[in-house]
């Protein structure tokens, strides 16, 4: 009887150990000795700090990552998160994750990404369903208008393990609006018939935009859509905030000079002598007060052969100009509006140019 019950004991550890084997091939599918790899790229321009026209993701940077794994390709639901919201980064090699992940011998796997990595520490998260959400972010500095949050687009179909790619092409697009600048001036500044050339230096000593939404709410879902903290919400902090994005004061400031020579010419305004003026915002509809606030000062020279007479004036203005009246009256999400601002000797317009964040293709005249 004794010797019964052993074997039956024996006979159902044996029956638990499988059942296990089984839970746990579930739970983590099989690997093979492959290790996953990323090359990231950005649809249209890259994800840096400083902003720039071109498809390179940096070495620099990082990503955040999430991988499921699906039995079969039809399945709607993943069986696992294989990799969890895990920082990818250049290794000097290739894009991989601190820990190794190992393609498994068989089923499906998606990817969901999003980056910079450090959004993590302001709640960007990751889940199958609704893929890349960021809620409440905050854009209250000129150092935060500097970060370029962005999230995958979603895999044509799900990767089947077993003939994997050599590296998962991760394709990011822009979560935000760019706002960049350039200036010009009025009018023609020519050579007289009597050979006088007037020359004019034209300073913007400060640059602020006025009355903008600094707070949203960012989910990707299937139609990826920003809900801006506005008059209807609750929260206790300010919902419109003014972004200082120049100050003489700080050392920046764009000076151009112009003659017969070279005008009329756009020029970007610089935020020193190697970087363009770019600022990064959440997405809105422009309230009624919104407004680019500008100080500059122009100043003539007449030139007579070699008798430099410098006009009685130097005029300095501050400006602010009404942005809402932009027909759109809408910073639309990887756009990216360019505000052209025309100077005079006595006045000063405003023409922005609104396209994709590597070009323009419309121009609105603000009223």
């Amino acid at each position: 009887m004794n010797r019964m019950c052993r074997i039956y004991n024996k006979v159902a550890m044996m029956l638990i150990s499988a059942l296990l084997m089984v839970s746990c091939a579930l739970d983590n599918p099989v690997e093979k000795q492959e290790i996953m790899t990323f090359q990231p790229v950005v649809n249209k321009a890259r994800a840096s700090k400083a902003i720039t026209q071109s498809t390179e993701y940096l070495t620099t940077e990082s990503f955040c990552i999430s991988a499921f794994y699906f039995t079969n390709q039809d399945d709607a639901t993943p069986q696992t998160n294989y990799i969890e919201s895990n920082v990818v980064s250049h290794n000097g090699t290739v894009w991989n994750t601190p820990t190794d992940y190992y393609w498994p011998l068989s089923g499906y796997m998606d990817f969901k990404a999003y980056s910079p990595a450090s959004l993590s520490s302001q709640g960007a998260k990751i889940e199958y369903s609704n893929g890349v959400s960021l809620l409440n972010y905050k854009i209250d500095s000129f150092e935060d208008t500097q970060v370029d949050f962005m999230y995958s687009e979603p895999l044509n179909d799900k990767i089947t393990n077993a003939e994997h790619p050599e590296e998962v092409g991760i394709t990011f697009k822009h979560a935000l609006t760019q706002v960049a600048f350039t200036v010009e001036p009025q009018k023609y500044f020519t050579t007289t018939a009597d050979g006088i050339t007037n020359h004019v230096t034209i300073t913007i000593d400060k640059l602020s935009l006025k009355q903008m939404y600094h707070i949203g709410s960012f989910k990707q879902n299937t139609n990826p859509q920003w809900d801006v903290y506005d008059e209807s919400d609750t929260y206790t902090v300010p919902y419109l905030i003014d972004y200082t994005l120049l100050n003489k004061e700080l050392g920046q400031g764009t000076v151009l000079q112009y003659d017969g020579t070279n005008n009329p010419k756009s020029v970007p305004v610089k935020l020193d002598e190697n970087t363009d003026l770019a600022a990064l915002l959440i997405p809105q509809t422009l309230n009624e007060n919104a407004a680019l606030d500008v100080t500059y000062s122009v100043t003539q020279t007449t030139t007579n052969g070699d008798e430099t007479i410098v006009a009685p004036y130097t005029i300095t203005f501050s400006n602010s100009i009404n942005i809402q009246g932009n027909p759109k009256q809408v910073l639309e999400m990887g756009k990216k509006l360019v505000y052209n601002i025309r100077i005079g000797l006595d006045a000063i317009s405003l023409e922005a140019t609104y396209g994709d964040w590597s070009g323009s293709e419309e121009i609105v005249e603000p009223q």
